[in-house]
């Protein structure tokens, strides 16, 4: 099929790409294309390398294989994945044109960040908030099963990671600074590719995606998060009777080893995420833990004052705003009551070169603006200006993905 795929490949770059922007530049004088600019953040330059590199890999495939300098993976090359293949590679080729239909002059592949364009909600944006994207990647898998080689497997993971990095760290923030709340509203309730999946939350969940939350388990024993906590523990030092709060306790690991090491304890979890509270709910019950859970935000938390002794927080910072992290620090101060103190886990400033090369990747993918603070080494003074007293960094770990910073405070 590999004459067929680059029949297919011409056909959506004249179409898809071509025709779309051939009508865009007669009705506005516009191609509609928005090159990075040379202020543009890594994450977008990147982004737009591999959008580069899965199309010149998308032509490649067939046009390798059809001599045979490429084999097809055999288990993939069927007539059943060829006909897969035709049919999505047919419907990603028709939805970029198909979508565009209601956007009018707000058209475009790429930002502007010096233009404010209308929000289109209506069409095909009524089912999921990027059809364009969605038709590019159903193309690309659909032309990739009609020459399933390795080549084409790299062009389809080169335009998901490149849509991916374009949609999250690009579109999505000058969205949300260009439409505020009518965005997030609309967000809230319309998928990013699929209908219902990747809704805009206020909060970030397990693992990036709400569909991955029953894994966040697996994926937190993989990365050592069992270890991190048990070295939190130690530093914070409960003792019998003592008040502790794990803020933002995702799946309730750290509050159920709270408890367990200090059985007299009142140990209490808070998170925002109901999803991940329902999970650490099972496992509170299956360990026999006495640990109470409770939903609430980290800027907000709904206890009283001074009502605790240590309050404790790992890998939950980074997904918070420069804002956010004031709000849930200084939330934390007045939860403790004198002579109470503050336990972080949480990335840092890169201690290493290998460190900074990690962090790069890390700050990429998991936001910019969520994790500068953490990366520049800002969270000692943030700490300090929520009024904590000597603060300091106890310990600081080297990880695949970054320098993981311990700190303490304490609340006089």
């Amino acid at each position: 099929m590999p004459r067929t795929a680059l029949v297919g490949y011409a056909l959506f770059l004249l179409t898809a790409l071509g025709l779309r922007t051939a009508i865009h530049l007669r009705r506005t004088g516009r191609t509609g294309l928005v090159r990075p600019s040379s202020l543009a953040a890594p994450a977008e330059r990147i982004g737009a390398a591999l959008f580069v590199t899965a199309l010149v890999a998308a032509a490649a495939a067939p046009a390798l294989q059809l001599p045979g300098l490429v084999e097809p993976i055999v288990p993939l090359d069927t007539p059943l994945a060829h006909g897969l293949g035709l049919a999505l590679a047919t419907i990603g080729t028709g939805l970029p044109l198909w979508a565009p239909l209601g956007m009018g002059d707000s058209w475009r592949i790429g930002v502007d960040t010096g233009e404010r364009t209308q929000l289109v909600t209506h069409g095909l944006f009524r089912r999921v908030r990027n059809p364009i994207f969605t038709g590019m990647l159903l193309a690309a898998g659909g032309l990739a099963l009609l020459t399933p080689n390795p080549v084409a497997l790299l062009a389809v993971l080169a335009l998901l990671v490149a849509v991916e990095i374009q949609v999250r760290r690009v579109e999505e923030p000058y969205l949300l600074r260009a439409h505020g709340d009518s965005y997030r509203r609309y967000a809230a309730t319309v998928g990013r590719f699929l209908p219902g999946l990747g809704l805009l939350h206020d909060f970030v969940p397990a693992l990036g995606l709400r569909v991955l939350t029953p894994l966040y388990d697996l994926g937190a024993w993989m990365a050592g998060d069992r270890r991190i906590k048990r070295r939190l523990l130690d530093s914070a030092a409960i003792g019998a009777g003592t008040a502790v709060l794990d803020l933002g306790c995702g799946t309730g690991t750290l509050a159920i080893m709270a408890a367990a090491r200090a059985p007299s304890a009142r140990v209490v979890g808070l998170d925002i995420d109901p999803a991940i509270l329902a999970i650490a709910r099972r496992k509170v019950a299956r360990a026999g833990a006495q640990v109470v859970l409770a939903e609430g935000s980290a800027t907000d938390p709904p206890f009283v004052p001074a009502s605790f002794d240590r309050v404790l927080t790992t890998l939950v910072l980074h997904h918070l705003s420069t804002p956010q992290k004031r709000r849930a620090l200084a939330a934390a101060r007045r939860l403790l009551r004198p002579g109470g103190e503050l336990h972080v886990a949480d990335f840092g400033q890169p201690h290493t070169p290998l460190m900074r090369l990690a962090a790069r990747t890390f700050g990429m993918f998991d936001g910019e603006e969520t994790t500068r603070a953490n990366l520049r080494g800002e969270l000692p003074g943030l700490v300090r200006e929520a009024g904590f007293d000597d603060v300091e960094e106890t310990e600081r770990w080297s990880t695949p993905f970054g320098t993981l910073t311990f700190l303490r405070g304490a609340a006089r």
